[in-house]
């Protein structure tokens, strides 16, 4: 963070991704420079190649939201996982939550729009089927949404008022046919696999 500190890059309108082994000296230039931080927990943990430090980002008063890069760098479009690094407990179950939702709208620089429901924010939101076995008992919903639930667990999405999915079902969206697309490409582009980048 350096190099990008000394050339002005860094401010709220910057958004590092992944953060992994920051300096005292780059955490406080981030913190300085009011930058935020896009900790992808899921997809730093495939490569091996470490983890944000996000309690001392946290300490010295840097926003960090979650974020993912996609299915090629962790098979997943999940941003879900560990937020600490070495502690399981260094970022508990409601901050990471919070970084999900209200910290990752403030990253964006959408704080004033998204992230939590407030009167004069966009309605964005996704309804939870917390009827699962997985899912039950649940003693605190902050753990059952941070530890438990699984994007499979989403049954209702909506963004800006809009509903994009209802009972599991895309309302916006042929799913089959934007799979047999998506497949279709990939199968003319042979020995390309699926999983490495163009």
């Amino acid at each position: 963070m350096e190099l990008p500190d000394s050339l002005g890059l860094l401010g709220p309108d910057a958004l590092p991704a992944y953060a992994v082994d920051l300096t005292g000296p780059e955490i406080a230039a981030l913190a300085r420079t009011g930058t935020a931080v896009a900790h992808c927990p899921v997809s730093d943990l495939k490569p091996g190649c470490g983890i944000a430090p996000v309690p001392r980002l946290l300490s010295a008063g840097v926003t960090v939201g979650l974020g993912t890069d996609g299915a090629v760098s962790s098979n997943s479009w999940t941003c879900w996982g560990r937020c600490g690094r070495r502690r399981p407990d260094a970022v508990g179950a409601e901050q990471a939550v919070r970084m999900a939702t209200v910290e990752g709208a403030r990253a964006l620089g959408l704080g004033d729009r998204l992230g939590s429901l407030e009167v004069g924010k966009r309605a964005d939101l996704v309804v939870l089927d917390l009827a699962a076995p997985h899912l039950r008992p649940a003693h605190d919903p902050w753990s059952t949404l941070a530890y438990a639930a699984h994007s499979s667990d989403v049954r209702d999405t909506v963004v800006d008022g809009r509903v994009l999915m209802r009972d599991r079902v895309l309302t916006t969206l042929d799913e089959r046919a934007a799979i047999a697309d998506l497949e279709a490409l990939v199968a003319s582009h042979p020995g390309r696999s699926a999983d490495v980048p163009a």
